[in-house]
Parts: C-alpha cells; sequence; structure tokens
C-alpha cells in the first residue's frame, strides 16, 4: 500500500528558463485521483477547462474538471494509454495493439473521422 496522500511532498524542478513566471516558486497542488497506479496519456483541454487522463491498469479514461471532479468517459478504454485533440477539440486516444489504433492515426493524418470496429 502507498503512502497517505495526506503526507505527500512533491518538488517541482523549474529548469527552463522563465517557469517560475508560468506557475510561480511554490504552485498549489491538487489531488484529483486516488488508487490509479499507473496513470497515462494527460490532456488538458483549454476550451472545456478540463484534464483527460488514462488509467491503464483500470482501462479506464477519465475526466477532472475544477468544481465537478472525476468522471468516467471511457471504460473499458481498449488498452488506451496516450491522447491529444485535434485542431476541432476532438479527444483521441492510442490503444495498444488494435486494429482501431491504427485507424485512428490513418484518419487522423488524413483529416478525417476514423471508422472504428471494436477490434
Amino acid at each position: 500500500m502507498h503512502g497517505s496522500l495526506d503526507d505527500l511532498k512533491v518538488e517541482i524542478d523549474m529548469l527552463a528558463p522563465g517557469a517560475e513566471r508560468i506557475v510561480g516558486k511554490n504552485p498549489p497542488l491538487d489531488i484529483i485521483a486516488r488508487d490509479i497506479v499507473f496513470g497515462e496519456g494527460p490532456v488538458w483541454d483549454a476550451r472545456g477547462k478540463q484534464l483527460f487522463f488514462v488509467d491503464i491498469i483500470g482501462d479506464t479514461i477519465w475526466k477532472w474538471k475544477p468544481g465537478s471532479g472525476l468522471e468516467v468517459v471511457l471504460r473499458p478504454s481498449v488498452k488506451a494509454d496516450g491522447m491529444a485533440l485535434d485542431l476541432e477539440n476532438r479527444l483521441y486516444q492510442d490503444c495498444l495493439g488494435t486494429k482501431d489504433r491504427l485507424e485512428a492515426l490513418r484518419a487522423f493524418a488524413e483529416k478525417r473521422s476514423p471508422s472504428f470496429t471494436g477490434e
């Protein structure tokens, strides 16, 4: 079992010049999820002011929005790992080892909606 989140200590490395101007010296941190062992693929949706991320072990795509909290977007997530928003603000997921993953990549490159088969 992991230690208590109440005692969590976080250190932020400010390697990029000017980073402190963006986030400040001691930015506030919020714990937005618990019991996620392997989180991956976070993407911030600036238009919707929400964060999407994947729980790989839990096979779930989550959405977190300030003031609203967590919401399941897709479960099962078809082994999603990474995600991105396209120019029209549609969320794309990278699925490990599936035909749908290749279709998503082709559709993105061809600027069209994907046609998924569930494979």
